[in-house]
């Protein structure tokens, strides 16, 4: 009996050992080499693992399998995964581990047959569990910020230093609306509080419950105003109105009085500074400051009462400056200042702005050119004798400001516009051939000479005024209403402080709200009733980031006074509408929502933007907040594609679109069209347009005809080009003429990029790669992605030879399909079939113009490109052909996290691409040694082709 369990016990031994053997076997037939991009990842956080299996291993056909232990999960089907940490609260290691089954393969000719191989391999990883704070504290107990002056910037800092709450901050105070300071930012390690107000007040920041407060205390600031500067005076002269050192910028806040105190005489003063030379000798002006009531609550005056000397002498030889127009003659009439002259003899010693001229007597008779804006100095010398003395001799200069009429400023406006004024704009100004972008209205008008604008009446739509029709460059601040959405033009002139003219002008602004809360369309003889369920969403939308709790009761639209809507009324129920009623959102009360209509006006069939401001109401009285209805009304559907439009093309044609705008502009009809610079962040236009690169770019000296002679343009054959990832509405402008050439008006039109949800020319880029549909599209119809069988395997990585294909086609192929290439990678065949000529072509040109440099005289044209190989021969082809950028954005290599593991060879191209919105990345990373696969490839051509 023992016996028997010996030999039954010894048996079952063996069999363990064999069991433990065989798994180990099986998995054992090589190892990977498993890395990570990072030891240590946050938790919730990502980073990218890459198995590389022997050098003499054959993965050919390998099945991939990524797993993780409890902490993490891992999503990968091939060489390369990405691991996402679990939310932990405790720190955790990870072990990753990757399995590379080879199946195995029967014998087929002299190939023998080879077993099923596997291949494993593990890292480890660290889930490091977030850090709460312990404490925080403030770099100030408390500070004292003085009104009109920098802000004062508070840093919190919480302990340990590595933890991980979002810091808050908050202000108190005992004024009634908490107004005594504002901070910069509500959350973040640090805010700059401002003073607006004297008082005192906390600022407190606030972590994982924990506080940190710093007392404030804003006082009345002293000003003590000095004399300004005051050249010296000639008889005759003026100043520019006078304006005092050291006073608020905000003129509410005080008012100045001028006198003259001595040497009245000598020259005179108007209440508002402007002092003008009577008499040679000294004299003395008084200024006289007072605050305002609104001045007096922030501000001590030290001193009321500021003396000015001013010196008058004699000129000389006297001349009143003028304006020219461009393209005019002008004349200036010389005479002395000493009036017992006898027989003057004038010359004119130098001069500056190079003016062509003549001088006759005491008549200096100028030339202007037709095109150029510029101030022309005239130095003179007199010789004359007088009753006593001969060979007597007198100086003096004069100033020739000449102008253009046809200087135009556009300027676009965004927001809300219930109420607003010029801040925050794009802006662009042809004016004397400059560009400007982002500055401010008063910046672009600065010209040499230019002290004061005048402001004309404007007309377009009523979007708002300008609170001045004049101001002073540089010192008043330029302030201008917006009430609704539209175009405006206004007329402006720049003058001296004389009152001469420095330059005419227009002045273009457009406002478009884009700050809508609910939105809806309709056209000019269809009525709109309201949705009530959108006014609920809006409500629910905001509720938790205004800490609501209640639900939505009613809503008032704040229409009194006439101001909303604007192009039609709002009604209710058909009857009158009734301002400032509460309309709730149950039908059962005496005012329902549902029952609001906007009828627009009939007479108006060009498109608009009606705005309604509204404020809604919880069923707590206490919890509302604002929004604003936007009702985009007779807006043109007109479509097109990633491909662009030729204008002439279609049954509503592009020039269609044109001509009624410019008659319903003028009245009458386009003869012909100039276009001003487009965009880039809209797209590009084009003429006798095949690809984007066998084509003629659009400029604005070009004139386009409806109906064209034979050495003319035609109309019908430009084509707009939108920007790629660009949809939904866009607008261009153009200037309009009729055939006379003259009736010369800016016009808008808008038009619609269509997008996308999958593509018309391959079945396999179905909706789940709408992202990329439009790109597909685009490099289908440029013939550069060909694909085969009407599928172009958009999921798959893209090879090394593909893509020089790609890059061949887009840039290279027209100039180069012919050359002769007697040398290339060895590894790279011509073939017998189209596809592997057109490859040995692209990569042998690509070879020959130094694009591709291939390794160890090899070009690998069967692997797979990697994402920094690809920007590398992207950045290179571009540099080859001269092919230059123009979008451009913000981002900079510092935005991502793994810049710094880019191969030295790519950081330039990778860089250059950043720059110009090429290289988006993901999760804020470049993922460099990633491979691109056929449908990311397609959008980052399409971007490098249109951008």
């Amino acid at each position: 009996m023992k016996k028997t369990f010996s030999r039954a016990f010894s048996l079952l031994l063996v069999l363990a050992l064999l069991v433990s053997v065989i798994p180990s076997a099986l998995a054992a037939d090589g190892k990977l080499d498993v890395k990570a991009n990072e030891s240590t990842i946050a938790s919730e956080g990502n980073t990218t693992v890459t198995a590389t299996a022997p050098a003499d291993a054959d993965l050919t056909g390998a099945t991939w399998v990524w797993s993780a232990t409890e902490g993490a999960t891992v999503s990968g089907t091939g060489t390369s995964a990405t691991v996402t940490a679990s939310a932990v609260t405790e720190d955790k290691e990870v072990t990753i581990t990757a399995t590379a089954t080879v199946p195995a393969k029967e014998a087929i000719g002299d190939t023998p047959a080879t077993e099923e191989k596997i291949y494993t391999g593990e890292c480890k990883i660290t889930v490091k569990a977030p850090v709460h704070a312990e404490g925080i504290a403030l770099n100030y107990e408390a500070i004292s910020p003085k009104l009109d002056e920098a802000g004062v910037k508070i840093t919190a800092t919480v302990t340990p230093d590595d933890a991980t709450d979002e810091i808050t901050w908050s202000v108190t105070d005992g004024s009634p609306d908490n107004s005594v300071v504002s901070i910069s930012a509500a959350k973040g390690t640090s805010t700059t509080v401002t003073a607006v107000k004297p008082g005192s007040a906390k600022v407190t920041a606030t972590v994982n419950g924990k506080t940190a407060s710093c007392n404030v205390t804003v006082a009345k600031k002293d000003i003590t105003p000095t004399a300004p500067p005051v050249e010296t005076l000639y008889v005759g002269g003026k100043t520019k109105p006078l304006t005092l050192v050291g006073l608020p910028t905000d003129k509410a806040d005080y008012t100045v009085t001028w006198a003259v105190e001595s040497g009245d005489d000598k020259v005179s003063v108007t209440a508002d500074g402007v002092v003008t030379a009577l008499k040679a000798g000294p004299a003395t002006l008084k200024a006289t400051v007072a605050l305002t009531e609104t001045g007096a609550v922030k501000y001590n005056l030290t001193k009321t009462e500021i003396e000015v000397p001013v010196t008058v002498k004699d000129s000389g030889v006297v001349a009143e400056d003028i304006s020219v127009k461009a393209g005019e003659t002008g004349t200036i009439t010389l005479s002395l200042s000493d009036k017992s002259a006898i027989n003057p003899k004038y010359e004119v010693t130098s001069t500056s702005g190079s003016p062509s001229y003549t001088i006759n007597g005491n008549k200096i008779t100028f030339t202007t050119t037709s095109k150029t804006e510029d101030v022309y100095t005239f130095n003179v010398k007199a010789t004359y004798d007088t009753a006593g003395k001969t060979g007597v001799e007198a100086t003096g200069s004069v100033k020739a400001y000449v102008y253009r009429t046809d200087n135009e400023i556009y300027m676009t406006v965004t927001g809300s516009f219930a109420s607003g004024s010029l801040t925050n704009v794009t802006s662009i100004s042809k004016n004397s051939g400059k560009e400007y972008t982002n500055v401010t209205l008063n910046g672009m008008l600065q010209q040499s000479g230019a002290a004061e604008v005048k402001i004309g009446t404007g007309n377009g739509d009523k979007i708002g005024d300008f609170k001045e029709d004049h101001w002073i460059l540089g010192a008043d601040s330029v302030s201008f209403s917006v009430l609704t959405t539209g175009e405006r033009y206004f007329s402006y002139e720049l003058l001296t402080s004389t009152g001469l003219t420095v330059s005419k002008g227009y002045i273009n602004i457009k406002a478009v709200n884009t700050t809508a809360d609910i939105q809806f369309s309709t056209t000019y003889n269809k009525s709109i009733t309201f949705d009530t369920s959108k006014f609920t969403t809006f409500w629910n939308n905001n509720k938790k980031a205004n800490d609501f709790s209640s639900s939505l009761s009613y809503v008032t639209f704040d229409v009194s006074g006439g101001v909303y809507p604007q192009y039609g009324k709002l009604t209710y129920n058909n009857n009158t509408f009734s301002y400032n009623t509460k309309f709730y959102t149950s039908s059962s009360q005496t005012y329902y929502l549902g029952k609001v209509t906007y009828v627009p006006d009939s007479t108006l069939k060009s498109s608009y933007y009606v705005t309604i401001p509204f404020t809604a109401y919880g069923t707590k009285t206490s919890e509302k907040m604002s929004g604003t209805v936007k009702i985009a009304l007779n807006e043109s559907d007109f479509l097109i594609s990633s491909n662009g439009v030729q204008f002439g093309l279609g049954t509503t044609s592009v020039v269609d679109l044109m001509k009624e705008a410019y008659k319903a502009a003028t009245g009458a009809e386009l003869a012909y069209a100039t276009f001003p610079n487009l965009s880039v962040s809209t797209g590009k236009l084009y003429y006798n347009y095949s690809t984007v690169l066998n084509n003629t770019p659009v400029v604005s000296s070009y004139e386009f005809y409806v109906t064209p002679t034979t050495s003319q343009k035609d109309l019908d054959k430009v084509v707009l080009v939108p920007r790629a990832g660009l949809t939904g509405k866009i607008s261009f402008s153009f200037y309009g003429y009729d055939s006379k050439g003259d009736n010369k008006k800016l016009c808008t039109i808008e038009l619609e990029v269509q997008e996308l949800t999958k593509s018309e020319e391959f079945t396999d880029v179905g909706t789940s790669y709408a992202w990329a549909a439009a790109s597909v599209e685009f490099l289908a119809a440029q013939g550069i992605a060909q694909g085969s069988n009407g599928k172009y395997r958009p999921s798959a990585y893209i090879t090394r030879g593909d893509f020089m294909l790609m890059l061949y086609r887009a840039f290279l192929e027209d100039e180069h399909k012919n050359d002769s290439i007697t040398s290339n990678f060895s590894d790279v065949t011509k073939g017998s079939d189209t596809y592997s000529k057109e490859t040995y072509q692209a990569v042998g040109v690509a070879k020959k113009l130094g694009i591709a440099q291939g390794t160890n005289g090899k070009f690998n044209p069967k692997s797979y490109i990697t994402r920094q190989e690809a920007m590398t021969l992207i950045y290179r082809t571009l540099d080859e052909v001269n092919y230059d950028l123009e979008y451009t954005v913000s981002t900079s290599t510092s935005s991502f996290k793994d810049y710094s593991s880019v191969a030295s060879y790519a950081k330039t191209a990778i860089s250059d691409l950043i720059g110009h919105g090429i290289v988006i990345g993901n999760n804020s990373k470049i993922n460099p040694t990633s491979n691109i696969t056929r449908a990311e490839m397609a959008v980052i051509l399409h971007r490098v082709l249109t951008y």
